[in-house]
């Protein structure tokens, strides 16, 4: 695709229309796809995955279907070769292949003696003699493997291999600040209403327990009784815990009545003793420690403020950005994670602040390198639906426990790196106490020697155990193939899952500040300078010439430097809590993180497609799309903005009274509240594409919130193609990246 990029085309609207951007809605079914190392259907399309001997792009996504058979070739594209990995991801929704499952707890598994690559469809036998697909070595198989083989699984991209089975139990051990600031923001109540409304939805009651402890500078934990029962515990060097985990914790199948019993008193409880200190982070996760350490224990810490009081004082703050990453690097949390991960513990930070700093580069570290998350609710006020879906959504999700994940590959590939919210020194395996469904690990690849036309494989192996007590070895295949022909490695890339491991690389790339964005720069400018090189014919240089199915990689790469990760006016937390989002990212969510998508809602009966109605493949159609610029926006129309995370209904102040009255039942702009239920087709057609953007949305549940004002922080934020503090509109950023490409080319 060739792009006129001229001066005195600026300020041309029609040629400003005609960028590439992200526009279509995929709302019809794409039908059946078969992975076979071709590129697979959009991120966002609708589709169902028939069985094959590849793992569905869903739960392994790579970068390139084609490579570069030179590695100086592929080097200097530009092109990263990676996968998107999801090896939880929920297979049961109906469009796709379940795994296929064999139990080899008594035959053993059949794996490659040299490279260690597990049994998989691309295994070649020969009697009793078999050829890595990996490595290439011929060996003998094993005499228990008889029995295994007979299975069919030639079409098993995704295979689970039953190691073991057991008994197993989870524990919940969560922490909630009480101090002044945060009962001044009703955090408390808020976390206990949250609570009471989840218990009743945690999967396997039977198999799972929750213990609740309150702390402000000291620690109050409660044991399961007919009537509350309140045990304080006030050293805190060391933390000294007053009974056991396994006396504290309340299971969930046996005594939920005692446990909503207690989160009744607690809710409702006003002789909370006022107290401004507040125990450090470390302090309570060595309390956590303290309390005998149990198999499949998940630490969830709820603060509102930074603890000062006890061991492990985290900085307050950062003069600059430019030393946040040796501030991620050199955590004082840093000493806690290895003995949290011989204690097989994972844990979660809530930071719930009204705008004061919580050191969260400080805490980051230790949540990442056990698996955990962490989540930023500021100003809390602001976001208390937001707190309350992703605390239900961390305690129901389903999760495995005492994980261990390792990516091999062909001869002629190796693992560079893994990127992702992991431990920081992982090697080449990556271990980890608790690992949930929507974990997301990106592998990046790179060439060891020149390759020859063929395929080059991938295996993702991962080892859990499930709350049901299976031992479990999860393997994915995937496929790379080697071309002579430089433009088929072009056509074979995945534009949304370029752009979500370059946003990755960048997070653990050369730091923060401006000298970030240059370098990411200078990686896009490199690929359209390759691309250049490699087009059979000259072409004009005034014209940025983008690759077949990456048109939208300028738009997404800005897209993803307006984050508040990589803004270098933005505070530390802000950036800390953005960047753990994007290591967390798949691709869907980065593709609608990068480019949020905005619907025009106002005139949703006139649009041909009759968004809110069902496709003749019976998906809910959605209404039509508009730039992510505040020039497509109209004061006279109303828009719904989706970014995966939130939704927000923007209503102009010049929207038709007719409108106002069908869709929210009032007369007047200044009465909308919220999206009322009422039974107008206008208000029907709203909810349904609501409810609908509800069912693709990748994480916790989002909140509609209703904006009356352009100017709100939302759209503000949302509309990645008009300039901002830490990157150029999107036109001012094309002009800048053809000047370089024409200058290289000229040169």
């Amino acid at each position: 695709m060739a792009i006129p990029i001229q001066p005195e085309c600026v300020k041309n609207c029609c040629m400003a229309s005609q960028l590439p951007r992200p526009l279509l809605r995929y709302d019809d079914n794409y039908g059946s796809f078969c992975p076979d190392g071709g590129l697979p259907p959009h991120v966002y399309a609708h589709f169902s995955t028939q069985s094959s001997a590849l793992c569905s792009p869903r739960c392994l996504r790579t970068t390139l279907t084609a490579l570069f058979l030179d590695k100086d070739v592929q080097n200097a594209s530009a092109l990263p070769i990676a996968a998107v990995w999801q090896p939880l991801y929920d297979t049961t929704g109906g469009n796709e292949s379940v795994p296929v499952e064999v139990d080899v707890s008594e035959g053993g598994l059949l794996r490659c003696n040299r490279c260690g690559a597990h049994f998989n469809p691309f295994f070649t036998f020969e009697g009793r003699t078999f050829r890595c697909n990996l490595c290439g070595l011929i060996q003998f198989c094993h005499k228990n493997f008889a029995q295994t083989r007979q299975i069919d699984i030639k079409h098993a991209g995704i295979c689970d291999f039953l190691l073991e089975s057991r008994n197993f139990q989870t524990t919940y051990l969560l922490y909630i600040d009480i101090t002044e600031k945060s009962l001044e923001v009703g955090l408390p109540c808020d976390f206990f209403t949250s609570l009471d409304l989840t218990i009743d939805q945690i999967p396997y009651p039977d198999s799972t327990y929750i213990a609740i402890s309150a702390y402000s500078s000291r620690f109050f934990y409660y044991k399961p009784a007919h009537l509350p029962c309140e045990l304080i515990s006030c050293d805190i060097d060391p933390p000294y815990a007053p009974d056991s985990i396994t006396a504290l914790r309340f299971h969930i199948g046996t005594q939920r009545k005692e446990l909503k019993s207690l989160l009744t008193w607690l809710k409702g409880r006003q002789d909370w003793e006022p107290c401004s200190d507040l125990l450090t982070v470390g302090t309570v996760v060595e309390a956590a420690l303290d309390l005998a350490p149990l198999e499949g224990l998940r630490v969830i810490i709820v603060a509102a403020n930074c603890g000062k009081v006890g061991k492990f004082s985290p900085k307050i703050t950062i003069d600059r950005a430019e030393l946040l990453r040796e501030e991620l690097s050199n955590s004082p949390l840093s000493s806690l994670i290895d003995s949290a991960n011989k204690s097989r513990i994972c844990i979660d930070f809530f930071s719930c602040s009204q705008g004061n700093a919580q050191s969260l580069p400080s805490i980051y570290p230790l949540c990442a390198g056990t698996g955990g998350d962490l989540h930023r609710f500021c100003p809390y006020t602001a976001h208390r639906e937001d707190f309350h879906y992703t605390l239900f959504h961390t305690l129901t999700r389903p999760q495995v426990y005492d994980v261990s994940l390792k990516v091999r590959c062909s001869e002629g590939l190796e693992v560079e790196e893994y990127l992702g919210n992991i431990p920081s020194k992982c090697g080449f395996e990556v271990h980890l106490p608790i690992c949930q469904s929507d974990f997301t690990l990106t592998v990046v690849l790179k060439h060891t020697r020149k390759l020859v036309v063929g395929r080059y494989y991938v295996q993702a192996a991962a080892l859990f155990t499930t709350l049901q007590g299976k031992r479990i070895l999860r393997v994915c295949n995937g496929v790379f193939s080697a071309t002579a022909d430089d433009m088929a490695v072009y056509k074979g890339a995945d534009c949304e899952a370029i752009a979500t491991v370059m946003a990755k690389k960048q997070v653990k790339g050369v730091g923060f500040g401006p000298a970030l964005l240059t370098h990411w720069r200078k990686w896009l400018i490199s690929l359209l300078i390759h691309y250049r090189n490699v087009l059979p014919l000259a072409r004009d240089s005034n014209s940025l010439l983008l690759p077949e199915g990456l048109e939208t990689l300028p738009v997404l790469t800005l897209g993803a430097m307006r984050q508040k990760a990589f803004d270098v006016n933005a505070d530390v937390d802000s950036i800390v809590a953005s960047l753990a989002k994007i290591c967390s990212f798949s691709v869907l969510q980065a593709f609608l993180r990068f480019y949020p998508r905005i619907y025009r809602v106002d005139n949703l009966l006139a649009q041909s497609q009759a968004p809110g109605t069902q496709t003749r493949s019976r998906k809910t159609a959605l209404p039509v799309l508009v730039p992510a610029s505040i020039t497509s926006l109209s004061t006279t129309e109303a828009y719904l903005f989706d970014n995966g995370e939130k939704l927000v209904l923007y209503i102009g102040r010049e929207v038709p009274l007719p409108y106002l009255h069908s869709t929210f039942g009032v007369n007047t702009w200044s009465d909308i509240v919220n999206l009322p239920e009422n039974c107008s087709p206008a208000n029907e057609r709203l909810s349904a594409v609501i409810a609908e953007l509800h069912r693709r949305n990748p994480g916790p549940f989002q909140a509609l919130r209703v904006a009356l004002d352009s100017t709100h922080a939302h759209l503000k934020a949302w509309l990645v193609e008009d300039p901002g503090s830490s990157a150029a509109g999107y036109w001012d950023f094309l002009r800048l990246v053809q000047t370089c490409v024409a200058g290289s080319s000229l040169a």
